[in-house]
């Protein structure tokens, strides 16, 4: 296991990469242990997947756009926002579905004689379980040696029952460890660092999911031990059950925004590019009262056709003791307010458990505004506050 030490002294820049399921971008995050993040660059490349093409075709296309974009950042970020002072720390590298597939383990070791935890006991439990780990859906994997693990991390701990911050050196006759761990393909970060290393020589280079940081981010600013988090991604929606401060389960499958915007397309008769023109002006309010009408039937059975695999995974859920009714959801600001009225508008809302309807939260820009510098942020990006949040949290 790896860890980060941070000079807590002054601030220090971070380069942020987010590899989403259609966007790749970067940006200059300014951290410090006493104040918000900075954003003080940011660029975003969408990568418009209008049909479903094969994994290796996809891979292709979108490390061609990281590889753009690193030389992009390089000739705008470094030499004109910094001034050509390339005092860059460290690279952070956030992976959302298809690029990475993340578990949650619960682990639990109960002797009749006391042991103690330590390093050797927690390096044998994690190796163990590294053993079970499956593939992430968008990435074929051919042999077991393909698999990187970018992250793994003891969520929760306890000794004889009780919760405790530290566990090494303690003896305990019971253990128990919440145990979230990532992966994604070899050959595809080692791609990403090769990229990378081509410009920013002697970086050190850092991966990790964007499920956990969310998990974490939502956690510190929201008052829920309990709650279900969703990233609808561009092909794959990521469903995270939290559970006492805990990754209960993540559930993934194939249906994101992509799917919407296709499936509008059809429904209208239209092509892809015209049909999210149709949603981005339905967004902004730019639409006519009668194209709203004509379309608001197809918008409605899109969505319609995505709540059908989140329905399937409550119900199986509520049958073995329900879910939490605070939902955390995340999709791109400039779907959010018409994907995410139309959701709430749907048979989701009015899905009872325990006689409530869910709280659906969207974490869209505004509500995150506070994680962040207000006076330095440069686009009204969700995701970007995130995980500048979480990068600023890595210091303290």
């Amino acid at each position: 296991m790896s860890f980060l030490n941070f000079n807590k002294k002054k601030h220090k820049i971070s380069l942020l990469f987010e590899i989403r399921g259609d966007i790749v971008s970067s940006s200059l995050i300014k951290t410090h242990p006493l104040n918000k993040p900075e954003i003080i660059y940011s660029k975003k490349r969408i990568v418009a997947i209008r049909e479903k093409i094969d994994s290796k075709k996809y891979t292709k296309i979108i490390l061609k756009e990281l590889d753009k974009l690193v030389e992009e950042t390089y000739k705008i970020g470094i030499l004109k926002v910094l001034n050509g002072n390339n005092d860059i720390s460290d690279v952070h590298v956030v992976l959302s579905s298809p690029w990475v597939l993340s578990q949650s383990k619960d682990i639990k070791i109960k002797k009749d004689k006391t042991f103690e935890v330590n390093q050797d006991l927690l390096l044998k439990v994690i190796s163990e379980e590294e053993n079970h780990l499956s593939s992430p859906i968008g990435i074929k994997l051919e042999e077991n040696n393909d698999i990187k693990i970018i992250e793994e991390k003891i969520i929760q701990s306890k000794l004889n029952g009780y919760k405790v911050n530290s566990i090494f050196r303690k003896k305990t006759k019971d253990l128990e460890l919440n145990l979230f761990l990532s992966v994604s393909n070899y050959y595809f970060i080692e791609d990403i660092k090769k990229i990378i290393s081509k410009t920013f020589i002697k970086k050190p280079v850092f991966f990790h999911s964007f499920i956990l940081m969310a998990f974490s981010i939502i956690r510190d600013i929201m008052p829920h031990n309990n709650f279900v988090f969703i990233e609808i991604g561009a092909e794959i929606t990521d469903v995270c059950l939290v559970n006492d401060d805990t990754v209960y389960k993540i559930y993934t499958y194939p249906s994101g925004k992509n799917n919407i915007i296709r499936k509008v397309a059809e429904k209208t008769n239209n092509t892809y590019d015209t049909a999210l023109a149709l949603i981005n002006m339905q967004c902004d309010g730019k639409c006519e009262e009668k194209a709203v009408a004509e379309n608001e039937k197809a918008f409605n059975e899109s969505v319609s056709d995505w709540t059908d695999g989140l329905y399937k995974i409550f119900t199986s859920l509520t049958s073995r003791g329900g879910i939490s009714r605070d939902i955390f959801l995340f999709v791109d600001d400039d779907l959010v307010n018409l994907i995410g009225k139309k959701i709430k508008a749907n048979k989701l809302e009015s899905f009872n458990m325990i006689n409530n309807d869910f709280n659906i939260n969207f974490m869209n820009g505004n509500k995150l505004n506070n994680l962040v510098n207000k006076e330095n942020y440069l686009k009204n990006d969700s995701s970007l506050k995130i995980c500048s949040a979480f990068l600023n949290k890595l210091r303290n």
